[in-house]
């Protein structure tokens, strides 16, 4: 991630890809034998945790950083976000709960999206 911190790693359930996502506001999806990234998104905010979706079609990543000094100041910064993107990484949903980074995960069947700071749980897209 271009020299800043890496806040978010999570391996594909289904094929030999992870992805990962950082304070550099991108998200990317690698290809675990030639270790080299196959998709690449830029965010408005850093990005402070990803999950795969079981089924492996989807991506959620939470948005924010612990270092408000990565993220921006103002009415439009995304801290405390959440979105959910396809397997070609484009945007499905956004929701936010917080003002405070997230860490997001899939309930094991994939079927909520379980966001520790506020502590509510979302419907997933299946």
């Amino acid at each position: 991630h271009h020299g800043t911190p890496l806040l978010g790693l999570a391996s594909h359930p289904h094929k030999p890809e992870f992805a990962t996502c950082g304070a550099d506001c991108t998200v990317r999806v690698w290809d675990i034998l030639t270790r080299n990234p196959i998709r690449t998104l830029k965010l408005d905010d850093p990005a402070s945790c990803c999950a795969f979706h079981p089924n492996g079609e989807r991506l959620a990543v939470g948005l924010g950083h612990a270092s408000y000094e990565t993220s921006k100041e103002g009415t439009d910064a995304k801290c405390g976000a959440f979105l959910v993107l396809d397997d070609q990484l484009e945007k499905i949903m956004e929701a936010r709960d917080s003002k405070l980074p997230l860490t997001a995960r899939y309930w094991p069947l994939g079927l909520a999206i379980q966001a520790s700071t506020c502590m509510h749980a979302w419907k997933a897209t299946r």
